[in-house]
């Protein structure tokens, strides 16, 4: 099982007690830049459960959300479609 935690500016996942990926953003006092995702192994949905931390991060914090990296932006993009 995957878990997720917010540290400084990342968002950690981890498998058990190994790091399997994170995503990087800055923070302003009303926004979240996402920078980077990182998934350590390809193809294990790692980027969702990261997203979603970051999601949920955000709106905790009162934050708008600007994807820089292009899987946060294509991510965010599915979730308005979806809605």
């Amino acid at each position: 099982m995957i878990t997720t935690h917010v540290e400084n500016t990342l968002v950690l996942a981890r498998e058990a007690d190994t790091l399997v990926g994170k995503l990087e953003f800055e923070q302003t006092d009303t926004e979240m830049v996402i920078l980077h995702t990182y998934a350590y192994q390809s193809g294990r949905g790692i980027g969702s459960p990261l997203m979603e931390a970051a999601l949920q991060y955000a709106e905790q914090q009162h934050l708008t959300i600007r994807p820089v990296c292009s899987f946060a932006a294509k991510y965010m993009e599915s979730k308005t479609k979806a809605n």
